[in-house]
């Protein structure tokens, strides 16, 4: 029984992306969020715990936003457990760190539910009534199939000699996460609104979890769990210095009810002093 339910587990994981490392939280964070000098150091990788990379990235595509405005792609090198990129940093102000990826997500209509489509990887499954997904080898025919693209991207902030706001202004394009105040300039107990947009509109109902770097052996965890309003806004009000990983995701498909065309993820790090 134990070793069935340890297979099961298996599968779950591989479910989440084919890979154990996928199933961590991907991240992409300044080495430290003020600089000095010509060149700064982004480091990114899959994490269980914030900022502990475990695997490197793979998939994302890496740029950088200068204070002017103007983007400039990324060399990220990754080793087996972690992955960096040097940024040039000439010019003084905010810089914005950007890492997308995309993926495409198979569904099957099953019983008047929508179930994913994966690959068992060879593993004994349950029956599939007791499933949340298909395997390419159960569809038939009649299984009406749709696809659904998922947009992750990675974005962190860090500044040089000052705080502009170039960087931090909407494109209303895709996902984007606007803070109240400047990313770079946060504060212990001093509430910040985050407002979450889609192609310029605000959404309702993303689930926003920040969860703080642990950095001590015997240190209780902080995160924090909240969802956004009608007007897609949430308050932040983050108990102790640190830095976060923030995770905003889109609201979780009802049962039953057909994926949307496109779906959104974005995580954010950030330093709160």
């Amino acid at each position: 029984m134990m070793k069935q339910l340890k297979q099961w587990m298996a599968v779950a994981t591989l479910m989440t992306g084919a890979s154990l490392a996928q199933a961590h939280s991907p991240f992409a964070a300044p080495q430290t969020y003020i600089v000095d000098g010509d060149t700064a150091v982004v480091i990114a990788g899959f994490a269980e715990s914030p900022f502990a990379s475990e695997f490197a990235l793979s998939g994302f595509d890496f740029s950088v936003v200068q204070p002017t405005g103007e983007v400039v792609t990324l060399e990220a090198k990754g080793s087996k457990y972690l992955t960096a990129a040097d940024v040039e940093t000439k010019a003084e102000g905010t810089y914005k760190v950007i890492a997308n990826r995309e993926n495409k997500l198979e569904y099957a209509l099953v019983n008047k539910q929508w179930l994913r489509i994966m690959d068992s990887h060879g593993q004994a499954l349950p029956p599939l009534a007791e499933r949340s997904f298909i395997t390419p080898e159960e569809l038939t025919a009649k299984h009406n199939k749709i696809t659904s693209i998922r947009h992750e991207q990675l974005v962190s902030y860090f500044s040089k000699a000052k705080l502009t706001d170039q960087v931090l202004k909407p494109t209303a394009k895709g996902l984007e996460v606007n803070f109240s105040q400047h990313p770079n300039q946060l504060q212990a107990q001093q509430a910040v609104t985050l407002t979450v947009t889609i192609d310029g509109k605000v959404q309702s109902g993303f689930s926003v979890v920040a969860s703080r770097q642990l950095t001590k052996v015997d240190e209780q965890e902080i995160v924090i769990k909240t969802t956004t309003n009608a007007q897609g806004q949430i308050q932040l009000n983050f108990p102790q210095a640190g830095q976060y990983f923030i995770e905003v995701n889109a609201p979780e498909i009802a049962k039953g009810t057909k994926p949307a065309a496109q779906n959104f993820r974005q995580n954010i790090a950030v330093q709160v002093n």
